[in-house]
């Protein structure tokens, strides 16, 4: 089994500790019935994540930008460590990106609609370009009842603009020829020369001076308030409220680039014929149709990334030659020649391609001692977020480079974890909670002084007010916000509980289910009252065992040891059981409701009259029965909380350490 790749850059929270508590249980399990278990660490580059961590925080200490450094200083940081519609004349056009006019390359209406298909077949000028000539195409994806009917086609920076063209490109080339290209908005978000007088600008800058524009020149009809919505991205670091939502990032712009592709199309067809063949199974089985439905996906697996931390694409060219894809430079030297000037594609691979190697890398791919008849892998568990992104993935690239064998025969997939209220773990909803601080304690200070030092820059924040405010009037920095919800959620911080108690929070809920809403403070001091009845039954097993006549076993056939004895049993059974079937929560919840149920509330207060009365034979007989029936409650519970399990495992029963296992297995 792996261990999903961890965020390199990111701090740990309640998601990472509910993977290794379930993968580590299930481990445990398999080892303590004699089976041999190999748990490997997984990895990845994360490039989007490392490099937009860096790039926060080298402008936050030193205020240098990525592009003020070259490639190998870059790589060394990363080693180390809208509200307005406008109108415009004759074919009036609504639209809320009045800044890339400039790239616009045709016009589109709906065929069915009466009012405009008088013009379909003709052009148009664009209002800003007069010289620019735009076709009026028919496509049934313009819906006529928004705005005017009419729609302005940006296919360089709006993805639907982009599928309507593709189908028109023959009408449009045969005006403009460049317009499959044309593009005015740069990476940096500031317009490109295309944009004439207003290059340079920030494109929410450009937005107000064309519509300004506009109106001066008389081709501006009016301004009307427009619902839409908002693509902002998650990596980057404005933070905002708009009407009381909460917004982080900033706002994506799509643009038309070159990037490298992955035909997926075949091989999905073969892995969804694998699960069907039974050769992998999902759980839960609802989640099977969500696997299926990415193996319906036939659109091309976009593999580059423009970044510069990541594994580099191994593409070569010299200036006037097609691009060779070679496993070094060396290679790429044979083939083009010694002489020749050779440059490697800047780009790096998609994060999820360079993990979806995994299974292989484990087997030993790409050495000698690659096996591919030999399985890769029993069970894969991961929450079911990334059940497209790697678990589909590590599928198809397995059975491409292994000859068709799959890379494991079983995907667990757990649910997300939520605060109390369902809502997603946000850092400006102030409800992220590092699980160390669960194990370790924090006060309500050192949470707050956290928000206020991440890795969000306040020129950020700042930037983003100054974009913003072009468009959607007012907002607030939601920090503030994220410090008043930590000291109302949390006014003493959180008091320190233990690994075992962290992990007791977490097997209590129903981990299969999609989300999984978890007050973990309330539940981790459950988990520590579950850990002091356990030091109770220790203590009370030591009193027992003072006051035996005789440390030898002593059969009995009191009615309440074969009681005990037959619970403990049907415990044992149901708990394995359920370890089978993959499900830990419902296995923990068995052994929970036997320790606290069956031994400490019944089976316990029957024998201690035999103490109070000193029934020397009787109490032989209980230190007898509570030692058979507690070292194999002990093992099955170090299966979900390994550190007091094992402890009062070696107190109680004078064992060396680390001989829980060997004992039970034996």
């Amino acid at each position: 089994m792996i261990l999903p790749p961890p965020n390199v850059t990111g701090k740990l929270h309640l998601g990472h500790a509910l993977t290794a508590t379930i993968e580590d249980a299930l481990c445990r399990h398999h080892r303590i019935k004699g089976g041999v278990t190999q748990w490997i660490p997984g990895f990845d580059h994360a490039g989007i994540a490392t490099q937009s961590v860096v790039e926060r925080e080298l402008y936050k200490q030193k205020g240098v930008r990525p592009d003020q450094l070259s490639r190998k200083e870059f790589l060394d940081r990363c080693n180390q460590w809208s509200k307005t519609i406008i109108f415009f004349r004759f074919l009036e056009v609504a639209t809320t990106r009045p800044e890339t006019l400039f790239a616009d390359v045709a016009l589109a209406v709906n065929p069915a609609d009466e009012r405009y298909s008088r013009f379909v077949g003709k052009y148009v000028r664009n209002p800003l370009v007069p010289a620019r000539k735009l076709p009026v195409i028919a496509d049934s994806s313009v819906q006529m009842e928004k705005g005017t009917g009419v729609l302005k086609i940006t296919p360089s920076h709006d993805h639907l603009d982009w599928e309507i063209a593709s189908h028109h490109w023959k009408e449009i080339i045969s005006v403009d020829p460049s317009a499959r290209t044309r593009t005015c908005i740069e990476s940096n978000g500031k317009m490109n020369a295309e944009a004439n007088e207003f290059a340079g600008m920030d494109r929410f800058d450009a937005r107000t001076k064309v519509t300004e524009k506009l109106n001066s020149l008389d081709l501006l009809s009016g301004t009307l308030e427009h619902d839409g919505q908002i693509t902002v991205c998650s990596r980057t670091g404005t933070c905002f409220f708009i009407f009381n939502l909460c917004y982080v990032g900033d706002i994506v712009e799509p643009r038309l680039t070159e990037q490298w592709f992955m035909d997926t199309a075949e091989l999905y067809v073969k892995a969804a014929q694998a699960v069907k063949d039974g050769k992998i199974s999902v759980s839960p089985a609802t989640q099977e149709q969500k696997l299926f439905d990415w193996f319906s996906n036939k659109d091309p697996w976009c593999l580059s990334r423009q970044l510069i931390w990541g594994h580099r694409i191994p593409a070569y060219r010299t200036n006037n030659s097609s691009w060779f894809v070679a496993g070094s430079m060396n290679e790429a030297r044979e083939h083009f020649g010694e002489a020749a000037t050779i440059t490697q594609d800047e780009d790096v691979l998609d994060t999820w391609f360079s993990s979806s190697l995994i299974p292989l890398v484990k087997a030993g791919w790409p050495g000698p001692e690659f096996d591919s008849t030999s399985p890769f892998l029993d069970v894969l568990e991961t929450g079911w977020d990334i059940l497209g992104f790697w678990v589909a993935r590590m599928i198809i690239m397995t059975m491409r480079l292994s000859g068709g064998q799959v890379p494991f025969s079983k995907v667990l997939l757990h649910g997300l974890v939520r605060d109390s209220s369902g809502r997603k773990m946000s850092k400006s909803l102030g409800n992220v909670i590092d699980p160390l601080d669960v194990v370790e304690g924090i006060s309500r200070e050192k949470m707050v002084e956290r928000i206020k030092n991440s890795s969000l820059p306040q020129e950020e924040i700042g930037r983003g007010a100054l974009r913003l405010r072009s468009f959607v009037g007012t907002f607030f920095v939601i920090l503030a916000t994220a410090t008043s919800i930590i000291s109302s959620r949390y006014p003493e911080g959180i008091p320190r509980s233990g690994t075992d108690a962290l992990r007791f929070a977490l097997l209590r809920h129903d981990l299969l289910a999609s989300d999984i809403p978890l007050n973990v403070v309330d539940f981790a001091s459950e988990g520590l009252r579950f850990c002091n009845k356990l030091w109770n039954l220790a203590t009370y097993m030591e009193t027992v065992a003072e006051n035996s006549p005789t440390l030898k076993d002593v059969d009995s056939e009191h009615p309440a040891d074969e009681w005990i004895m037959s619970h403990l049993s049907g415990a044992l059974e149901k708990i394995d059981s359920h370890m089978l079937d993959f499900v830990p929560h419902l296995a923990f919840a068995v052994l929970h409701n036997f320790i606290l149920g069956s031994l400490c509330d019944v089976y316990l207060e029957t024998t201690k009259r035999a103490l109070w009365t000193c029934d020397l034979p009787r109490i032989a007989q209980i230190r007898t029965t509570l030692s058979r029936v507690v070292q194999p409650t002990f093992v099955q519970l170090s299966v979900f909380m390994p550190f007091v399990a094992e402890h009062l495992y070696e107190r109680v029963f004078k064992r060396e350490h680390g001989s829980i296992y060997s004992d039970f297995v034996k």
